[in-house]
């Protein structure tokens, strides 16, 4: 009479093949929703961070370049007292410094550095010929249009180095609101009982978060050099460089003696939104944004840090989720290790036999 080898104890096997299954469905599920959650965040931090491009200036100046470059900003107080002369001598000692660590390149005229320096001034009245409105002026120097990388609709940026420095360059907000067209370069507008020309007409974003920060006002940009002349007492609130940075931290160091001293806040814009520095953040993420309330922040600088703190967030779910698949994949390979075990284990038994 045949008889039946299983011993009655414990879970059948048929059950206990049942219950493996139901626990690899769970598990692979599981696994499954993460990846698919892990993916979706991955494109919305890279999709959110890439479109920042004001925080990609070193990627674009350095570009082709052996050596590494950064991007540096520099957040100062209305009465820094910073003013272009100083940049223009820092800028002087930052390129010695800079040749003892990087070779001298074969063009002389060829630049290693570019920087830029702005300040926010009070809100004031732009007239046209046929209307007026009210407007938030930025008055800027150095590469100030480079680094940010507004997109011009009409027109195009005034220089430093402009024999006339009443040229102005106005958002689409600004030119609708004063002319019902962007094709106003060349007209006529006036500020401060002074006339300007418009040189240029840029674009500005319409997503909700570039709504919140950029104000209630149109933004014009005028020369530093021509707002000093109305207000002779103003100061550099926002310095930006773009350097090249050959160890780690030299750029910043350099701003940091140079120009930073004092009540400040500095920026590397290039390695913001790496996952190393997302990741140092995270202990001190409730804190994070934290400023002195008298150092000025630009509109751009508020944006880039608001992403910059939702790319830490995600960062955080991409580790959660991150952790869950690894965990499954090292859980599987441990699994099939222990049942592939087995396996030989019961073919060695039976090749003794």
């Amino acid at each position: 009479m045949r008889t039946n080898s299983y011993s009655g104890k414990g879970v059948r096997p048929y059950s206990r093949s049942v219950n493996e299954k139901k626990i690899h469905i769970t598990v692979l599920s599981i696994t499954a929703a993460c990846l698919i959650i892990f993916v979706i965040l991955t494109v919305i931090s890279v999709s959110m961070t890439s479109a920042q491009t004001s925080q990609s200036a070193a990627k674009r100046w350095g570009k082709g370049s052996t050596v590494p470059y950064a991007q540096v900003s520099c957040f100062l107080t209305a009465d820094s007292g910073l003013i272009p002369e100083q940049i223009k001598s820092f800028g002087a000692n930052a390129l010695e410094k800079i040749y003892e660590t990087v070779q001298k390149p074969d063009n002389p005229q060829a630049k290693l550095f570019i920087d830029a320096y702005s300040t926010e001034a009070p809100s004031t009245k732009m007239e046209s010929e046929s209307s007026s409105i009210d407007v938030q002026p930025t008055a800027i120097g150095g590469y100030f249009f480079y680094i940010h990388d507004f997109q011009f609709v009409s027109g195009a940026q005034f220089y430093d180095d402009d024999i006339m420095l009443n040229r102005v360059v106005i958002d689409t907000d600004a030119a609708w609101q004063l002319f019902g067209s962007n094709d106003v370069v060349g007209k006529r507008v006036w500020m401060y009982g002074k006339e300007f020309q418009i040189s240029g007409v840029v674009d500005r974003k319409r997503d909700k978060l570039t709504n919140e920060v950029y104000g209630k006002y149109p933004r014009i940009y005028m020369a530093f050099e021509t707002y000093r002349n109305i207000d002779e007492n103003v100061s550099i609130t926002c310095y930006e460089t773009v350097m090249p940075n050959p160890i780690r931290d030299f750029a910043v160091s350099l701003v940091k003696d140079g120009v930073g001293g004092g009540n400040s806040v500095i920026v590397e814009n290039s390695s913001r939104y790496s996952v190393l520095t997302l990741g140092k953040m995270i202990p001190n993420l409730a804190r994070s944004g934290i400023t002195d309330a008298n150092i000025i922040i630009p509109w751009w600088e508020n944006i880039a840090s608001v992403v910059q703190f939702n790319a830490c967030v995600i960062l955080i779910f991409q580790i959660v989720t991150g952790s869950v698949i690894l965990a499954s994949i090292i859980g599987y390979i441990v699994y099939f290790y222990i049942r592939m075990s087995k396996v030989l284990a019961a073919v060695r038994n039976k090749m003794k036999f």
